[in-house]
């Protein structure tokens, strides 16, 4: 028999009732259209109580019958009009959960065991609240303060967070009446109901409408910012941040950084994986473990459907912020995937996360998904023949923990840094390679600028200070003598250009900085770096029409910024050239390519014949010269490089 629960304003479960039994609480309206429900057999297909279940709850009126609801006669209607003939199935992809997955022998012994069933169902339960009551205060036409209590319904779809509708039954005394202002929207404002209060963040309504004059008029928008009230207000907590993943090609955390080791989840779905051969495997969940600023955290996703950051010590809420952010943006720029949209943080009194607090929710940055990754050990596989003969054993792997460390530390602590992996995620996101390179040249300056002043004695033409300040002196005492026949403003301008006659040139602090960390850079990269001049000019190398080599440059700009950056925080091993890689991908482009360097041979051949058979061995040493310079030229880039 098909048992049902509903949630209450209370934020309680209750439960279980036959379909009769759910019928009578119905006709008792303990249960309207938008009441969460939820039945085993509507959800996962596992669990025996809505607690142990992390499936988005469904509407009352998505279960029920709607004719039952006859207090919302017209609604039901609408809806019927809408969707006639509607069926509730299971979830496609339940058959992979519920097949029984393979053990993979002593691999999960002693494995430490994460408790994030409490925390998803909270956030499962947080997006289910609909109805709350809001007030609202603002300033009528005559300037006088005035408040009133509405209605509001909230509504929440993934990825973009969650919509509300304010219900204004009278028409309020304002001015400017399109305007969220004018309603005190702008301000924080609480949302309360039996379960729980909320509390919206200053100017966190985004894309705000109402129409005028309708009475009962509404106000529609976006909340970006919701934070569940505790009696810890977040703080002096252990701390958690889930972020939900929706990318089909995912790359979680240990796919960028080496796995500290597993863990095993307390729901058990996300213990096992698919494998290449059919059957699923009992695996657990690869996780990494670190160090910021002396606060130690681990990272993992739990089926590529959620990515967990957890605190492992008591900490206040911002500096987890602050730090997670920064782990996240660490990995968006080396696996070329920022995973952002919605974030949930919970608190908890215990380490195990067994009872939670929150959720917070906030609305932040978009997703930037690309497949810029630039450490990735399948191509490396794909392409070691580019660089056998220089190859170690730890070329191949991911980068290791204590370098991965090192850049979120560098991103929390260095302003420099936290920009340039900003401005690098922001370029990823932007479909505009035009607006993706002016971003990557401002990346660049910054970076270049950041290690050209810890690097400044190194970078100076005169390396010398003392020989530098004699020189300096003679110079400031040359122009003193025309001091009579040059005004004062002149002589300042030139005292100035003195003092700075010791700066390199802004090229040759760019080129020299990546020296100084050990890269060599190729004809073509001291190319690509003249070009970002271009950029932070405001124009473009290249007409619009050129999407395909403007694509290069921005790639080209990319893979200089992270083998620089990478370089700075200590790491060795193996980087993709993006460009080259891409290159490979376009047939049009490959086959033009072969056919060039086939007319350039067979030229070039049978240029060399005619030379032998004359005998002549001059013309023959120069032009097999001239041959073997054109085969260097159209030699192709490797796609793996070694820094």
């Amino acid at each position: 028999m098909r048992r049902y629960f509903y949630l209450t304003e209370s934020n309680h479960w209750v439960g279980p009732y036959s379909f009769a039994g759910i019928i009578a609480e119905i006709v008792r309206t303990k249960i309207h259209l938008h009441t969460p429900v939820w039945s085993k057999h509507l959800s996962d297909g596992e669990s025996e109580h809505p607690q142990k279940c992390i499936k988005r709850r469904k509407a009352a009126h998505e279960v029920l019958p709607r004719w039952l609801f006859s207090a919302n006669i017209r609604e039901t209607l609408r809806i019927w009009k809408k969707s006639i003939g509607k069926r509730i199935s299971k979830d496609d992809g339940m058959a992979k959960i519920l097949s029984k997955p393979l053990e993979t022998g002593t691999l999960l012994n002693n494995a430490p065991v994460k408790y994030v069933l409490p925390s998803l169902t909270r956030i499962s339960d947080f997006k289910a609240l609909n109805k709350f009551e809001i007030t609202l205060f603002y300033f009528t036409r005559e300037s006088q303060v005035e408040s009133s209590k509405h209605t509001a319904y909230t509504k929440h779809t993934d990825g973009q967070g969650f919509s509300f509708n304010i219900i204004m039954e009278s028409i309020p005394d304002v001015g400017g009446v399109l305007f969220k202002e004018s309603y005190g929207l702008h301000r924080s404002l609480y949302l309360q109901n039996k379960a729980s209060t909320i509390k919206t963040g200053e100017n966190s309504v985004k894309n705000f409408s109402t129409r005028v004059p309708y009475q009962p008029q509404q106000l529609k928008g976006n909340f970006s910012n919701l934070k569940t009230l505790t009696a810890s207000e977040y703080n002096a907590c252990y701390q958690r941040v889930i972020v939900p993943i929706r990318d089909t090609e995912f790359v979680g955390p240990a796919g960028s950084v080496l796995s500290t080791g597993r863990l095993i989840c307390d729901k058990e779905a996300f213990n096992s994986h698919d494998s290449l051969i059919g059957p699923r495997f009992r695996t657990g969940i690869s996780f990494l473990e670190m160090q910021i600023e002396g606060y130690s955290y681990q990272i993992y996703d739990l089926n590529e459907s959620f990515m967990v950051i957890d605190s492992q010590q008591i900490m206040d809420h911002e500096v987890f912020r602050r730090h997670s952010l920064a782990i996240r943006k660490a990995l968006g720029v080396v696996s070329g995937k920022y995973y952002a949209d919605e974030a949930y943080y919970l608190t908890a009194q215990d380490q195990d996360f067994k009872s939670i607090e929150g959720p917070w929710f906030v609305f932040e940055n978009e997703t930037v998904i690309t497949s810029r990754r630039v450490i990735d050990t399948q191509v490396f596989d794909r392409h070691k023949e580019d660089v056998k003969a220089g190859l170690s054993a730890g070329d191949r792997l991911p980068m290791s923990i204590q370098v991965f460390e090192g850049l979120c530390n560098k991103i929390v602590k260095e302003d420099e840094i936290l920009r340039t992996v900003e401005l690098v995620i922001s370029a990823m996101g932007n479909s505009d390679p035009v607006q993706q390179g002016a971003m990557y040249s401002v990346a660049l300056e910054t970076l270049t600028g950041l290690l050209s002043k810890i690097n400044e004695d190194k970078l100076n033409p005169v390396q010398d200070k003392e020989v530098f300040k004699r020189l300096k002196a003679e110079l400031e005492g040359v122009v003193a003598g025309f001091s009579s026949e040059i005004s004062v403003e002149g002589i300042q301008i030139l005292n100035n250009k003195i003092r700075a006659l010791n700066s390199p040139t802004n090229r040759d602090k760019l080129v020299k900085t990546f020296a100084l960390y050990g890269i060599n850079l190729t004809k073509e990269e001291i190319k690509t770096i003249n070009e970002r001049n271009t950029y932070l000019h405001g124009n473009s190398p290249l007409d619009a029409s050129f999407a395909y080599e403007l694509e290069q440059i921005s790639l080209k700009l990319h893979n200089l910024i992270l083998k620089l950056l990478l370089k700075y925080v200590g790491y060795s091993g193996h980087v993709v050239n993006l460009a080259a890689l891409e290159f490979t991908k376009d047939e049009t482009r490959i086959r033009e390519y072969a056919e060039k360097v086939q007319q350039f041979s067979s030229n070039g051949l049978a240029e060399i014949k005619k030379i032998v058979e004359q005998k002549d061995f001059k013309k023959l040493s120069v032009a097999k010269e001239k041959w073997l310079k054109e085969v260097e030229q159209h030699k192709l880039p490797p796609i793996i490089e070694i820094i």
